[in-house]
């Protein structure tokens, strides 16, 4: 075929036919930047971490739009057609950022702003373990916790298989970093560990929910904390219902989840 038809079929809407070669290139080429993904995510590089993974992922996806899509030897008609999108896309980001940049005043949601409508929902003595604790404990664990940690709370969710150490398994008794106690395990929920972050963006109560039903997953009964452990824990005065968190305490933001169930349930009434 001479080069003459060859234009002729392209111009005529003949799909570029990617050789084997090339393909196999591309595909050790995504192999290897998903390697990378995996090793950067294991370092702790700051706040370099975040840009350095999106670089990766619209690294790999140009490659497929270009290679595996095709879009390398598409006609130009097709391609304006493709980079229009990213024109739209960067119009939406614009206006969303005019707005977002020139509002006046602390319009972000804070703890302080919810704290009346917190206080009224917690469970007095919420350091201690009750029947509504285990609840929410459950529920909470089931959101946050099983893709690590399992359902059964043995360290094998579907997560685990990419994490090394292992995810605690809490049915057994031994080596708890922080300690198998509800305030060591709040600690751990504060502070994080290793390759799990940490929780304290959660109200502190539904932290001491998680941490009471994740005990219950052992049968063996954990110790009783001391007012000095609940303290550190946050607990600033354990004489008190409310543990003196209406007193003090402080200022953080709360996960959108609690300040989007808090606005639905307000709208209600």
């Amino acid at each position: 075929m001479s080069h003459h038809d060859q234009h002729d079929d392209h111009e005529h809407g003949e799909h570029h036919i990617l050789s084997n070669a090339m393909g196999l290139k591309i595909l050790l080429i995504l192999i290897v930047m998903t390697v990378l993904t995996v090793v950067t995510a294991r370092i702790d590089l700051g706040h370099l971490n975040g840009p350095i993974a999106i670089f990766i992922a619209c690294f790999k996806a140009m490659l497929v739009i270009l290679f595996f899509m095709g879009m390398k030897y598409d006609s130009n008609d097709n391609r304006a057609f493709f980079a229009s999108s990213f024109v739209f896309f960067g119009v939406f980001v614009v206006l969303t950022a005019a707005d977002v940049f020139t509002r006046v005043g602390d319009w972000r949601t804070h703890g302080p702003e919810l704290k009346a409508t917190m206080m009224k929902e917690i469970q007095p003595k919420f350091w201690e373990d009750s029947e509504e604790s285990l609840k929410r404990g459950a529920t909470l664990f089931k959101e946050q916790c099983v893709t690590c940690h399992g359902s059964e709370g043995h360290g094998d969710g579907p997560a685990s298989a990419g994490l090394n150490p292992k995810p605690r398994n809490f049915t057994l008794t031994a080596d708890w970093k922080n300690g198998r106690t509800v305030t060591g395990i709040v600690t751990t929920l504060n502070k994080g560990l290793g390759s799990m972050p940490s929780f304290d963006n959660f109200p502190l109560p539904n932290r001491f929910d998680l941490a009471h039903y994740v005990l219950t997953l052992n049968a063996e009964k954990p110790a009783t904390p001391t007012a000095d452990q609940l303290k550190a824990v946050g607990v600033l005065d354990p004489s008190k219902d409310d543990g003196g968190l209406a007193a003090g305490g402080s200022s953080k933001s709360i996960p959108i989840e609690f300040a989007i169930d808090r606005y639905v349930e307000a709208s209600k009434k």
